[in-house]
């Protein structure tokens, strides 16, 4: 289940709910050479300020290697789901875009980052489907400026009503922001 500002357990409708306020922060993650340059590896992205420490030092105002701009944006779903609400309702949480990135700061190499997220929109599709849209600004630990910002949208693929139970994901209100 997904932990909120105050430590507690949050259900889909009560995350629901937080529209327009922060709904959680992810844990700190390291951001280590080794993780860097397997992602150079993956990605074919070898250029020496990511993998060769010392021409980094030499070479770059940044006093060693940094992690490519690409692999700080792919942790934002990884952060995200230390947020998200987990309820026996809740059967998917399907990123299905992100947009208005913005790559604010270098994340040098050693550095640990987390994902800080604000709910800026709820709205359901249907009864078993409801898209909700993220602030989320990655932080680098004891650095004043952030890695990077996006917003990002998810759908919450919630179970359908029981005719047996009487249970209903309808509980949850339409919110629209």
């Amino acid at each position: 289940m997904a932990i909120g500002l105050d430590g507690n357990a949050i259900s889909v409708a009560d995350f629901s709910a937080q529209l327009g306020k922060q709904v959680g922060s992810s844990a700190w993650r390291p951001i280590a050479q080794e993780r860097i340059d397997r992602f150079a590896e993956a990605t074919d992205d070898f250029q020496f300020v990511h993998i060769d420490r010392e021409r980094a030092v030499r070479e770059t105002p940044f006093g060693g290697t940094i992690a490519q701009r690409l692999l700080t944006l792919s942790m934002v779903s990884t952060l995200a789901e230390d947020i998200m609400p987990v309820s026996p309702e809740l059967i998917a949480a399907v990123l299905i875009g992100v947009d208005r990135i913005k790559f604010l700061s270098p994340v040098k190499t050693g550095s640990r980052i987390r994902g800080v997220f604000r709910l800026d929109r709820a709205a359901r599709l249907s009864r078993s489907k409801l898209v909700i849209r993220l602030q989320c600004t990655i932080e680098i630990e004891n650095e004043a400026k952030p890695a990077l910002s996006c917003e990002m949208s998810w759908m919450l693929v919630l179970d359908e009503p029981s005719a047996e139970t009487g249970s209903s994901a309808t509980a949850l209100q339409p919110v629209h922001g």
